[in-house]
């Protein structure tokens, strides 16, 4: 039951990341200051203790969550003990009790015990959430959100969250100091996945590592990568957990989720015309290649990735219908070529292949690519 609960409170920390402050980091990437915890007051249990790790942050806001009627207080380092009743300066408490209110700003709150705990230019080191029992019997499950405003920030990125069962993918956790990279994190991922009743299974788990080797493509960059897969179709939380400390000698603790939806891979994809640049007049109007998929008669959306030197990318779109046709032919236009501002060769990454329905995607093909276009000068393109 631990572990499930645990577990549960990963899936809600996409939540969290939701409401806390973004600040833009690499493309497709926002890095955040949130960690989250959770567990059980067990039956026939007075109390449980739980640490929260805090490094140097401009504020702290924690939300502290119960599934049933439950008090909480704090012990800050000092051996201060917080309290709605008992507020150092600088300390502010809010209570919640209620089944739920959407209009509440952070996750957790509007549970049927909850409070937002505000502090102001907090102490680092090891605040202690103490959670008692407020009257009735059975387990009380609890939810422990730390949002800080500090410059130690973790994202995550992977290529596309819709990913085909079975395939390996890399996952890259970014987490910098400041403008630095932090070095030495202890990252893992857990992947989940929901069972009856709302609770949610460990399914694997994996290690993320800024060495240069395997998954991982530069050394000492911060980006933290690995190999994880999806090995059943729906959605599979991916939920990391960074740990270690700053260059400042602090400890610090960051998670974060992204959800991967796996379906079936039913659609081959094969290269049919190469990248090439299409002349109109004397300038460039579109670059223009086509593919050619095979699996179950039907309509598909095919998306191909094309990104420059830079790091910036575009995406170009196309209609399929095998086995009738099974041609998908993409134009990306020059204007949207030229929005990546810079000079060519580009790389064309991958095409992904999707159902094209109502309702959530269901991807059917992904097909990494090493394909370039001919090089090209932003001038030339119409």
């Amino acid at each position: 039951m631990k572990t499930s609960w645990i577990a549960a409170s990963c899936l809600l920390a996409a939540g969290a990341l939701r409401a806390a402050e973004p600040q833009p980091a690499a493309a497709g990437v926002s890095l955040q200051a949130v960690a989250v915890d959770a567990g059980v007051l067990r039956a026939g249990e007075g109390e449980v203790k739980r640490r929260v790790v805090v490094d140097p942050s401009r504020s702290l806001q924690l939300v502290l969550a119960a599934g049933d009627k439950a008090t909480f207080s704090l012990d800050l380092p000092d051996g201060t003990t917080v309290t709605p009743d008992h507020l150092p300066f600088g300390v502010s408490w809010s209570r919640f009790d209620g089944e739920g209110e959407p209009g509440l700003p952070l996750p957790g709150l509007g549970a049927r015990s909850s409070a937002l705990v505000t502090i102001d230019e907090p102490a680092p080191g090891g605040y202690t959430v103490r959670i008692r029992r407020a009257g009735g019997d059975g387990d009380v499950p609890f939810l422990i959100t730390s949002l800080f405003d500090g410059d130690l920030r973790m994202g995550l990125w992977v290529q596309s969250p819709y990913v085909p069962k079975g395939q390996p993918i890399v996952l890259a956790a970014v987490l910098l100091d400041k403008d630095a990279p932090a070095r030495d994190a202890d990252v893992r991922v857990a992947l989940l996945r929901a069972e009856s009743g709302g609770l949610a299974k460990v399914v694997g788990e994996v290690a993320l590592r800024d060495d240069g080797v395997d998954a991982d493509a530069r050394e000492g960059d911060g980006v933290y990568s690995g190999i994880v897969t999806a090995t059943a179709e729906g959605a599979t939380w991916a939920t990391v957990r960074a740990r270690g400390r700053s260059a400042a000698g602090d400890e610090y603790e960051r998670t974060g989720a992204i959800v991967l939806e796996a379906s079936e891979a039913t659609v081959a994809v094969e290269l049919k015309k190469e990248p090439a640049w299409r002349k109109h007049g004397d300038l460039v109007d579109a670059l223009v290649f086509e593919f050619a998929l095979e699996g179950p008669a039907g309509a598909y959306d095919v998306v191909a990735t094309v990104r420059a030197p830079n790091g910036r990318s575009v995406t170009g779109g196309a209609t399929a219908a095998p086995p009738e046709d099974g041609r998908a032919r993409f134009e990306v236009p020059s204007a949207l070529v030229k929005s990546l501002g810079v000079d060519g060769p580009y790389a064309i990454e991958a095409v992904e292949v999707y159902d094209r329905t109502e309702g959530p995607r269901a991807q059917r093909a992904r097909r990494p690519l090493e394909l370039q276009t001919p090089p090209i000068a932003l001038e030339q393109l119409e």
